[in-house]
């Protein structure tokens, strides 16, 4: 299952069934469905190589979780 912080965390049902609907690696869809991918579908399917690709959602993980505490600290001010 992918990795996930928050709300950006895919559940193994959903996980599933993106899986099994979509023609392309949910992986692909998490990264290209952020409002600003880190790659493009070309880029995912024949310049990066399957290690990349989590290195690319671990990134995006990162960043969701550096706008959620800035969130934060903006909401408490």
């Amino acid at each position: 299952t992918p990795n996930g912080v928050g709300d950006s965390r895919v559940n193994t049902f959903e996980y599933q069934r993106l899986d099994k609907e979509f023609t392309q690696p949910v992986e692909f869809l998490q990264i290209l469905s952020q409002e600003n991918p880190l790659a493009t579908l070309h880029e995912l399917q024949h310049v990066y190589t399957v290690p990349e690709i989590y290195d690319l959602l671990e990134i995006q993980e990162a960043r969701a979780f550096f706008q959620a505490e800035a969130n934060k600290k903006e909401a408490n001010k």
